[in-house]
This record gives C-alpha cells, sequence and structure tokens, in this order.
C-alpha cells in the first residue's frame, strides 16, 4: 500500500513536458534548407515519399514524429558526422 502511494506521488509531482516546435520544409527558406541538410528541397522530398509509409507510425499518441522530421533529423545527424568526424 505504501508503494501505492509512494507512486502517487512521484505522478503528481512530474513536470508536464514540452515539445520544441518541428521543423516544417514549407516553412525554410531553399538557402536554409542547403545549409542544414546539404541537400535541396526537391531531393529531401524525394527521400521523404518513399521512406514515408516506412517511418510513419500508426499510433493514436500525440506526439508521434512524422516520417519527414525524422528523415530531416537523420539527415542532420549524417550532415555533422561527416563534417566532423574525419
Amino acid at each position: 500500500m505504501a508503494a501505492i502511494v509512494a507512486a502517487g506521488a512521484v505522478a503528481e509531482g512530474r513536470r508536464r513536458r514540452l515539445f520544441k516546435e518541428r521543423v516544417v520544409l514549407t516553412g525554410l527558406r531553399d538557402q536554409d534548407i542547403l545549409g542544414r541538410y546539404e541537400l535541396d528541397r526537391g531531393s529531401i522530398e524525394m527521400l521523404i515519399q518513399p521512406l514515408g509509409e516506412d517511418l510513419t507510425r500508426h499510433t493514436k499518441r500525440s506526439s508521434a514524429i512524422p516520417a519527414s522530421t525524422q528523415v530531416c533529423c537523420h539527415l542532420q545527424m549524417v550532415n555533422y558526422f561527416s563534417i566532423n568526424v574525419r
């Protein structure tokens, strides 16, 4: 019984999770896209199309990460490691 009361106290003390605004390609200029991802808008969209079905999460949760964001994050990581790990 004490464990249940302690677990309830922990749950009440939690802070609400804050999520950063997700990057949308339509909100970026072409120069920003090239600088950030090292690919142009058309090339990124060509990557998202075939990968989209496999990366899309079929969940009822409100915080599922869209396929376009997953691809963009991956491209940023590849860009970062290709520059910094030599």
